[in-house]
């Protein structure tokens, strides 16, 4: 090309040298697949073309697989979102592929919003695949930014960090309130003698009169 183009360029002295991993991937590595692939002998220009030109017909095929799997994942979202959130057992059925991509979906939808937002990671999305289609009826995963992916039976769904304190506060006050009534439950202390009398009496399991009785003494002594 730069022949053609009558342009003047300068071999590196460096790419003969195997002291570097690009060249022992140029001079060793790539004459290696391309036997492996069956490729013709030739100039190693031509048969490095030829390399790259079947390495971009692989990239389109994978690219035309991935939309396909996209438009899957996307109808699948249609179908399977209700007002509390995604359909678990339908998620549970869609093949793996399909459902990592709708997951990553939902949560480019309905997550962080805006330019810095976050994606999901494997370290995230696996547990989250895990406990969609595993036999655990709950559970409640880590996601970036703070948020959470709840996992029930009958649905997933996202929890923003803001609803995940709330629950916190009302769990916390919930706790609070419990704990008030039960205080509010202990027996007061007897304020006059006779309560003071069935108190006691009542502990030793005998009926108040009968103690009271017992504690007079009888005209006879």
């Amino acid at each position: 090309d730069l022949t053609r183009a009558r342009l003047a360029w300068r071999d590196d002295a460096s790419n003969a040298s195997p002291e570097y991993t690009r060249n022992r991937v140029r001079h060793g590595v790539v004459p290696a697949l391309l036997d492996a692939l069956g490729v013709p002998p030739g100039p190693a220009a031509e048969r490095r073309a030829g390399l790259a030109k079947r390495a971009q017909a692989l990239a389109r095929e994978l690219g035309e697989s991935h939309a396909t799997l996209e438009r899957a994942a996307a109808r699948a979202i249609a179908r399977l979102t209700t007002p509390a959130g995604l359909d678990r057992p339908g998620l549970a059925r869609l093949p793996l592929p399909v459902l990592r991509l709708a997951l990553r979906r939902w949560w480019r939808t309905h997550g962080p919003q805006g330019p810095s937002a976050p994606g999901l990671t494997v370290r995230h999305l696996g547990p989250w695949l895990a406990a969609v289609r595993g036999p655990r009826r709950h559970a409640e995963l880590a996601l970036p930014n703070g948020w959470r992916a709840a996992v029930e039976p009958t649905r997933t769904r996202l929890v923003s960090p803001v609803r995940a304190a709330r629950g916190a506060v009302r769990a916390h006050r919930h706790a609070g309130a419990t704990g008030a009534r039960l205080r509010d439950r202990r027996p007061s202390p007897p304020r006059t003698p006779r309560e003071r009398a069935s108190r006691v009496a009542g502990s030793s399991g005998r009926h108040p009169s009968l103690a009271g009785r017992q504690a007079r003494p009888s005209a006879q002594e």
